[in-house]
C-alpha cells in the first residue's frame, strides 16, 4: 500500500492527532487549526498521529547528541511502524533528507532541526 491511496478518513485523523498533540503553541498556522478541527473517523490513526509528534517533539527537544540519538531511535520505530500500517513512505524516516513527520504535510510552523549541536552546547543555526 502506498501512502498516496491512504483513504481520506484515516490520513484527516492521522493529521489531526499529528497537530493536535502540539497545536497551541504559539505561531500556530491557519493549517493547523483547520487540521486540528477535523472530525476523527479513525482513533487509531489520531492515537497514531499523537505518538508521532510525541515522538517528533523529543527529536525537536534534544539537548545533548545523547538525547538526539536516543530520541531519533524512538521517531524511527514509530515511524516504521506507521510506515508499516498505513503504506511505505508515509512516514519520513530521520536518515532522509526531508523534514520529520508525515511526508507532504507542511503546517508544522518550524524546521525539525532548528539548532546545531556543538559538543554539548546549542547553538543556534
Amino acid at each position: 500500500m502506498q501512502y498516496l491511496e491512504l483513504p481520506e478518513q484515516i490520513r484527516l485523523s492521522l493529521v489531526r492527532g499529528f497537530v493536535e498533540r502540539s497545536w497551541r503553541r504559539p505561531g500556530v498556522t491557519a493549517e493547523e487549526a483547520a487540521c486540528s478541527e477535523a472530525r476523527i473517523a479513525d482513533e487509531r490513526a489520531h492515537t497514531d498521529g499523537m505518538r508521532l509528534r510525541s515522538a517528533l517533539d523529543a527529536v525537536i527537544a534534544a539537548g545533548t547528541f545523547a538525547e538526539l540519538n536516543a530520541a531519533e531511535l524512538a521517531y524511527d520505530d514509530v515511524a516504521g511502524e506507521l510506515n508499516l500500517r498505513y503504506g511505505s513512505g508515509l512516514i519520513v524516516m530521520s536518515d532522509e533528507a526531508e523534514e520529520l513527520g508525515i511526508r507532504g504535510f507542511r503546517g508544522q510552523g518550524f524546521a525539525t532541526r532548528s539548532c546545531v549541536l556543538v559538543g554539548e552546547d546549542l547553538v543556534a543555526s
